[in-house]
């Protein structure tokens, strides 16, 4: 009997003590709200190292006003400098990726006549052979434009056009300039095709490109091969750069404001 009633007397003791309800330990961010504005320790740190930390929590406008102030190492002039003017920058990359617009009138008789200059001047100038006025053409139009595509159908178009009105098989200088028309057009999208230098050099290596693609034409389609001497063809193309800085200036009187 003592030891039944004592187990009797135990067992809700030992039950109570599992169900009883122990004290919850509150965080101390929950006793003091207080603890919740104040920043973690690594947050802490990172506020050490980055002054801005606090202004952005508590002063966002002075934080815009800090991170919109020039930087002192600038100096006034170099603020008012054209270097680091962004109007200048814009202006700068809008001119060098935007084509410019010319009169469907220019398109239409400035190719035309380079090729009937470049047939009937020799008839009258024996030394005028060594011009090629439609490829100085065409690699103008391509160049300004600044586009594949349109340099594709100046190309093809001054091509065929010189094809026609020559003794030559059609299709053979629209094959090669349509190929000058469209890689002239490529090179005009990652460089400032203004500069005379630039210009110059462009024009003997397209020179040289046109040369040598016709003289491949000739030979795998017509099974003619042509005779070509290679420094004869290096001082043409020198003097058709040369003859093109001049023409290409006077060919941009007739531009129009670009895009």
């Amino acid at each position: 009997m003592g030891m039944a009633g004592s187990f009797q007397t135990s067992t809700p003791r030992s039950l109570w003590g599992i169900l009883r309800p122990r004290p919850v330990l509150l965080r101390q961010e929950q006793l003091n709200p207080q603890e919740q504005l104040r920043p973690k320790p690594v947050l802490l740190r990172h506020a050490q190292l980055n002054p801005q930390y606090h202004l952005r929590h508590d002063c966002p406008e002075l934080l815009e006003q800090l991170l919109l102030r020039p930087s002192p190492s600038r100096t006034n002039c170099d603020m008012e400098s054209p270097e680091y003017s962004e109007a200048n920058y814009v202006e700068g990359r809008r001119r060098k990726s935007s084509s410019s617009n010319f009169r469907p009138v220019v398109f239409f008789l400035v190719p035309l006549f380079s090729v009937l200059l470049d047939i009937f001047l020799p008839r009258f100038i024996e030394s005028a052979r060594t011009l090629e006025f439609p490829l100085l053409i065409t690699i103008y139009f391509s160049l300004m434009k600044r586009q594949p595509i349109a340099g594709i159908v100046i190309g093809a178009t001054i091509g065929l056009m010189q094809d026609s009105l020559s003794q030559q098989p059609l299709g053979m200088f629209g094959i090669v300039k349509t190929l000058v028309g469209y890689f002239a057009a490529s090179v005009s999208l990652r460089f400032d095709v203004n500069n005379p230098a630039l210009r110059f050099m462009l024009c003997s290596f397209f020179f040289v490109f046109h040369q040598f693609f016709y003289w491949v034409m000739v030979r795998a389609l017509l099974g003619q091969v042509p005779n070509i001497d290679g420094v004869d063809e290096l001082v043409r193309a020198i003097l058709n750069s040369a003859i093109a800085l001049p023409l290409f200036l006077l060919l941009d009187k007739l531009r129009e404001d670009e895009r």
